[in-house]
């Protein structure tokens, strides 16, 4: 189990076999200026600039901060976090982190790429 997020994230490619091969990418913790752990970062994936390729959203758990959007280069890596899109943490007045909404992705306009739908999440008291 990863608990300090020092631990390794890999990306999978599926090859023409159709088998899951690890690709040479090994993701730090620190890359696009993210957490990568499982329990302080959720992990969406769209292609949200419509070139094809998956994207990656990254949204932290526990805390308001900035949600990262990470495009996938012409090889399938990740890019930098020069090239990655920043949502500021309360961009049009709302709290993007994993715990406080819901991020449903899809192609909800039928264009080349896809979207979000974001859902607060009901706190009862």
């Amino acid at each position: 189990m990863q608990t300090t997020g020092d631990g390794p994230s890999v990306l999978f490619h599926a090859s023409l076999s159709g088998l899951f091969e690890r690709s040479t990418e090994r993701i730090s913790s620190a890359h696009l200026e993210a957490s990568w752990s499982a329990d302080l970062t959720e992990i969406t994936t769209g292609d949200f600039n419509g070139d094809g390729r998956a994207d990656l959203i990254l949204r932290p758990r526990g805390v308001v901060d900035d949600v990262v959007v990470g495009w996938a280069g012409e090889s399938g890596m990740l890019g930098t976090s020069d090239t990655a899109f920043r949502i500021v943490a309360d961009a049009h007045d709302l709290n993007w982190s994993a715990d406080a909404s819901n991020l449903l992705i899809g192609n909800f306009t039928g264009q080349d790429s896809d979207g979000g739908y974001r859902q607060d999440v009901l706190v009862r008291v």
